[in-house]
């Protein structure tokens, strides 16, 4: 059965909530922390913030989502999303970072491509992710066949 997506008033719409789900699973799994502790209030741990800041990433760059949206699907500030992409970007310059992450996006679009093919309402995304789909679509039909790169290391912060 398929799912049709609604915003819902004063927070982020069904699509944000779970294109974020999607991605603190994959950044949890990635960093080795529990899924709980990216949605808790605490600050104190740090590979939680930065299992965090990149599910963070990963919504803006590969989920085309705006950082208010993000904010109300990670119940943080504006701010503080902004701080994070801002802080993985500048991460981005280890070449072993990079490729980690790299598979991280690859992940992320193969999810994401899943959603969008549970949407039945042609309005419901905006041409940009609709674009984005297709080619996750046709990369993946020209990797048939392929064996899928698995995410088996864990990630540290500094």
């Amino acid at each position: 059965m398929k799912q049709t997506f609604r915003p819902q008033e004063g927070g982020a719409s069904e699509l944000s909530r779970l294109i974020a789900r999607d991605a603190m699973e994959i950044a949890a799994v990635a960093c080795s922390v529990r899924l709980d502790d990216l949605l808790a209030r605490c600050r104190n741990r740090a590979n939680v913030s930065f299992a965090r800041q990149i599910a963070m990433y990963l919504c803006h760059v590969v989920g085309q989502m705006p950082m208010g949206e993000i904010s109300h699907a990670f119940e943080r500030d504006r701010t503080t999303v902004s701080y994070a992409c801002h802080t993985i970007e500048d991460r981005r310059d280890s070449p072993i970072f990079d490729r980690q992450l790299e598979l991280l996006e690859a992940e992320m679009r193969r999810r994401i491509a899943v959603i969008y093919a549970r949407c039945d309402t042609p309005g419901c995304f905006s041409p940009q992710r609709r674009r984005l789909a297709r080619r996750g679509r046709a990369r993946r039909r020209r990797q048939e066949g392929a064996p899928e790169a698995a995410i088996v290391f864990p990630l540290r912060s500094r």
